[in-house]
Formats: C-alpha cells, sequence, structure tokens
C-alpha cells in the first residue's frame, strides 16, 4: 500500500475534514449511500468517500484564517446536506453509530467502499475493519433499553 502525498504550503493555512455518517432520515440507521453521492456530485473535490460506504468525508480549501474556514466548511456542508437529501439521506456527526440492522445482512456491516485503498485495509484488518463503525446492538429497541 502506497502512502498519501502531503502536499505543503508556502505561508501559514488552515484546513479541515470532517467525517459524516449517511442516514435513513426516518429511521436513522446508515445508510450505504456514499456511491450514488458520488455519481450524482459533479466534480468537487470537498466530497470524497471514506472507509465504509455509510460515510463522506468533507474537506475545505485551503484557508488563510479560520473567518475563510468557517465560511468554506460551511459552504461545503450545506452542499452535501442538499445533494444527500436529493437522495433521501441525511448526514450525521458521530464516530460511531449504535445500531445498524442494513436491510438483514449477515453481522450487519456496512460495506467498505470499493477503491483499492479501502479494500487493501479492510483486508489487512478483517473483522476489526467491519465493526468499526458499529456499537454492539441489533436495534433500535436494545439500544433504547441500554441507554
Amino acid at each position: 500500500m502506497t502512502g498519501i502525498e502531503f502536499k505543503s504550503s508556502p505561508e501559514f493555512s488552515l484546513g479541515m475534514e470532517i467525517e459524516l455518517q449517511l442516514l435513513n432520515p426516518h429511521t436513522l440507521e446508515l445508510v450505504d449511500g456514499i456511491l450514488p453521492l458520488l455519481a450524482q456530485k459533479p466534480e468537487i473535490p470537498c466530497i470524497q468517500p471514506e472507509f465504509k460506504q455509510a460515510s463522506v468525508e468533507i474537506s475545505s480549501q485551503v484557508c488563510r484564517n479560520i473567518h475563510e474556514l468557517e465560511a468554506n466548511i460551511l459552504a461545503n456542508l450545506c452542499y452535501l446536506k442538499a445533494k444527500c437529501q436529493n437522495l433521501g439521506m441525511n448526514i450525521c456527526a458521530a464516530g460511531t453509530h449504535p445500531f445498524c440492522v442494513a436491510c438483514g445482512r449477515r453481522h450487519h456491516f456496512t460495506p467498505v467502499t470499493p477503491i483499492p485503498r479501502y479494500l487493501a485495509q479492510h483486508t489487512a484488518s478483517g473483522y476489526i475493519a467491519d465493526i468499526m463503525q458499529l456499537l454492539p446492538f441489533k436495534s433500535t429497541w436494545e439500544c433504547h433499553q441500554v441507554m
């Protein structure tokens, strides 16, 4: 696996990346929505796939100050939210998801995004990669019982 090239800037700069989950707006379950989202968008570098198909990353451009960064990331977030809503999805900022029923899939894991780097990472990590986005609840009912 090769590394990702870091591109430096000549002056002090700021940037931000936010990883978000893609959700069904009615059930709040994870949605494997990155491929339809990427197919719908024009070539905009602020929207990128993540390891799991139920995740998306937005990133800012290189900014000179915090005000420029705030304006840019908010614009990108609004753009992403509108694109997701057009596809019947919503977004959520969270490190893990409390449950995933995911259409009856075995073990309820969300699939890996089919990009060579992610597929190689999944092969190397196995089961740990499968469960990294989920807490161990099988349903919303079970999640609510624990809470």
